[in-house]
């Protein structure tokens, strides 16, 4: 039942991300939004391995945790350094 419940947030913080994500007009708002979906992937992975008592995906979810990080430190890096910004026009 508190899955359930716990679940059903976590997917509706989801969508409210993706929302945010598609609607906002900053790369490095889309990114940071981008980056809280994956947390939250994250939660619910640990969340799935508890009520599966399953440890492996606890695993999955340390790995997917670390590509998430770097990936997000390298598109923020590339948005930075390149200094794309929105309407610019040279």
């Amino acid at each position: 039942m508190i899955f359930n419940i716990v679940a059903i947030l976590i997917i509706l913080s989801i969508i409210i991300m993706l929302l945010n994500a598609s609607l906002t007009s900053q790369y490095v708002s889309k990114i940071i939004s981008l980056h809280s979906i994956t947390s939250y992937i994250i939660v619910f992975i640990c969340l799935l391995a508890v009520n599966q008592d399953n440890p492996y995906f606890i695993d999955v979810a340390i790995i997917y945790a670390i590509i998430s990080i770097v990936a997000t430190i390298g598109f923020l890096k590339y948005v930075i350094d390149k200094g794309i910004q929105n309407n610019s026009k040279k």
